[in-house]
């Protein structure tokens, strides 16, 4: 770990606006500049305020705390639930959303726009054109939606595993002497480096 602390560009995706944060736009100037040369340590950002690790440890310490103070025996998964489920409770609309609505509007429009094709057809060639554009749009709809939830996904997993060695870490500056001596330095090494990348 290195001790200065560098002072790194404000995230991008911060100031991003709506339009922007769908289709990753605000990413284009680090690929511009990883076109041209290589990317080093100080091209890169600060993370967002909700992905730092401070916030993330408060938020399931806070929830941890409750589960021990709790009836019943404290449950770390529950905590972590508890701690993340607004967030997995959006990707699970975004998933719905996309393969409900856009999945199955999808042949919907398609079988009206094949109508056109027909001999006998009285689908006017507005009503064709319409129902191609609509197809287009579902389309860039869905690669959108599935691009946001991978994303959403991904960052869950990033969120939880940070959160949980932030309390791990906690927990190893809160402990006595004694329990320290108690505790084999492989294991919360184990824990930090092996065990909580399970969440990914």
């Amino acid at each position: 770990m290195e001790s200065i602390r560098r002072k790194l560009a404000p995230n991008p995706r911060e100031s991003a606006n709506f339009l922007s944060v769908l289709t990753f736009w605000w990413t284009i100037d680090l690929f511009k500049k990883g076109y041209t040369k290589v990317l080093e340590l100080q091209d890169l950002f600060r993370p967002l305020e909700v992905d730092k690790s401070d916030a993330l440890g408060d938020r399931l310490e806070k929830k941890w705390f409750a589960q021990q103070s709790g009836p019943g025996r404290p449950s770390l998964i529950k905590a972590i639930f508890k701690t993340f489920w607004w967030e997995y409770t959006v990707l699970g609309f975004i998933a719905i959303f996309n393969d409900i609505f856009i999945r199955l509007a999808q042949p919907i429009f398609l079988g009206l726009l094949l109508q056109y094709f027909r001999r006998d057809s009285n689908v006017s060639r507005e009503s064709a054109l319409y129902y191609a554009g609509v197809i287009v749009g579902l389309n860039a709809l869905s690669v959108i939606s599935i691009n946001q939830y991978i994303l959403g996904s991904f960052q869950n997993g990033m969120k939880v595993r940070i959160a949980v060695c932030s309390v791990i870490y906690r927990k190893a500056l809160r402990l006595s002497r004694t329990a320290l001596g108690d505790t084999a330095p492989g294991k919360v090494v184990n824990l930090l480096s092996n065990d909580v990348n399970r969440f990914d």
